[in-house]
């Protein structure tokens, strides 16, 4: 069997042109260019611009509808919820929130929570360990500020 047939029993992926193009097509079309003009200018297979310029002149150019998917895990009022907890709250994990959402009878897993408010643009950041100063530290930093007070600064303008 030779790469040429393997290639095309395979299911390409297809998708919508977008409407700009349909309508850079038409445009280019509706110029006099050529379907091989277009498809130079545009790098567009020949066969797409055929259709959709055939579906233009047998009848008005329709926008693709956005085909349907999963539907979203929060409404938009628990999504608003999910919003105004975190600011009141903004110090607080990504769990809390889960939890509080739980509370409210809402079940969202905590990777839809942080892809919701990823989404809309509350970051987070990781929690590292600050240790606090030990009175030998705080010793030190107080004689390092006294030998810089002392002699170190002079007023270079007098």
């Amino acid at each position: 069997m030779s790469s040429k047939s393997s290639q095309s029993t395979l299911a390409q992926k297809r998708r919508d042109l977008s409407s700009f193009t349909s309508c850079r097509i038409i445009g280019q079309h509706e110029s006099d260019k050529t379907v091989q003009e277009i498809k130079h200018f545009l790098g567009i297979l020949q066969s797409t611009i055929r259709s959709v310029i055939k579906k233009h002149e047998e009848k008005d150019f329709e926008i693709p509808s956005p085909r349907p998917g999963r539907p979203n895990n929060l409404s938009k009022s628990d999504a608003t919820a999910l919003v105004l907890c975190v600011k009141r709250n903004s110090q607080e994990s990504f769990g809390y929130h889960q939890t509080t959402l739980a509370q409210a009878n809402v079940e969202v897993c905590l990777n839809a929570v942080k892809k919701y408010l990823k989404e809309m643009d509350y970051g987070s950041y990781s929690i590292t360990h600050k240790p606090l100063l030990t009175n030998v530290h705080k010793r030190n930093r107080c004689h390092w500020v006294w030998s810089i007070k002392i002699g170190q600064w002079t007023n270079e303008r007098a």
